[in-house]
């Protein structure tokens, strides 16, 4: 895990931030308890139906009424419309359109075209939705990740013709129209999830020793709006790490002892970002778990800060965290048998009887998402 955490504060994207105010979350541990009523708005459950049983989710990414969930193992995509499984991909192999894993992958609600990156063979593979009927595949080179930026163009991190960065392609045919930005070292390698969450918003959140918020730009050419910049302080990656190179033995090797020394409180920031006019609000955990109960919630508006953890649900063994961002808020995918998710022996709340009413009556205990903006 040291090494992992290592790999991926070393391929983060160090910027100069002199020019404006970088934050620090001195106190990551400083957070509030808070009731997920008290919080959330317009909460909404919904039943995911399948006449099959839904594999693990490893991943979920919400388009309006439209949900797709990638499951744990990375072969099998699921497609709901309304909560209701109306299709599935899972074309495992080495064929015309067909696939070793789901690296990544986008959906373009316009077009009706679903992206799908392999890295077994730096492609992106392009499916009908819902017919899941294979249309082309293009190839990036050394590509990590990607994200739709419009209708007719895709980002993605990759490394051309020997630099890393973020890049502009034509999304039907893979040409590269431009670059973004440049990212130093193996952040193509390790840093390989894009936090977008709807192109028309455009927001891209990295994580790394100085974490970044920006906007990226409709017009290729133009320049990125940086929004928010932030570090953890001591318990985070300290400044004097900044020049630390994977090809720098001496300096990896002290950078590797700080992370394993201070596991406990070492935090990484940017999880289901959003931000908009009014405010910029993100989740951070620490580095040495994937726990979902152990992620805080950050947000401000610039003069106000407010920082949470979990949101509490009465009855519930664990605290309500997102799995994705939507339009208005995020989803939270709840798996498992209402023995599994809740404490029978606690006082319920009317929402929390709810969820548990939904989550009874689920055949073979698909899964269930509750929508949720946040006030």
């Amino acid at each position: 895990m040291a090494a992992f955490c290592v790999f991926l504060y070393v391929g983060c994207k160090k910027i100069t931030v002199s020019e404006m105010d970088r934050i620090s979350i001195t106190d990551p541990a400083s957070f509030v308890d808070v009731a997920f009523e008290d919080v959330a708005t317009d909460i909404r459950v919904v039943p995911l139906i399948s006449e099959e049983p839904i594999d693990q989710c490893g991943e979920i990414k919400c388009y309006g009424k439209e949900t797709f969930i990638r499951s744990v193992d990375r072969r099998t995509l699921y497609y709901f419309n309304e909560g209701q499984m109306i299709s599935k991909l899972n074309r495992v192999g080495r064929g015309p359109g067909e696939y070793l894993t789901i690296s990544n992958f986008v959906f373009s609600p316009n077009r009706k075209i679903l992206y799908l990156f392999s890295s077994g063979d730096n492609s992106i593979f392009q499916f009908s939705v819902p017919e899941m009927r294979f249309l082309k595949s293009i190839k990036v080179e050394q590509m990590t990740c990607f994200a739709e930026h419009d209708d007719s163009t895709l980002i993605v991190r990759s490394n051309i013709n020997g630099e890393n960065g973020i890049y502009f392609i034509n999304a039907n045919n893979g040409e590269i129209m431009g670059k973004l930005k440049d990212i130093s070292g193996f952040s193509l390698s390790f840093n390989e999830k894009m936090d977008f969450y709807q192109p028309k918003h455009r927001i891209l959140s990295e994580i790394g020793s100085t974490n970044i918020i920006s906007e990226i730009p409709r017009k290729v050419g133009d320049e990125e709006r940086l929004l928010f910049v932030y570090d953890f302080g001591q318990s985070g990656i300290p400044k004097e790490y900044d020049d630390c190179s994977l090809y720098n033995i001496t300096s990896l090797m002290r950078l590797m002892q700080y992370v394993r020394q201070n596991s406990d409180n070492v935090y990484v920031g940017g999880f289901c970002c959003k931000a908009d006019k009014n405010a910029i609000s993100f989740w951070y955990r620490r580095i040495n778990t994937e726990n979902k109960a152990d992620m805080r919630f950050y947000w401000t508006d610039g003069k106000n800060t407010k920082r949470y953890g979990g949101f509490r649900l009465s009855a519930m063994r664990n605290p309500i965290v997102p799995d994705c961002v939507t339009d208005d808020g995020y989803a939270s995918i709840l798996e498992g048998s209402p023995e599994f998710l809740f404490d029978s022996q606690q006082s319920f709340s009317s929402i929390s009887a709810e969820i548990k009413q939904v989550v009874s009556t689920q055949k073979m205990n698909n899964p269930v998402l509750i929508y949720y903006p946040i006030k």
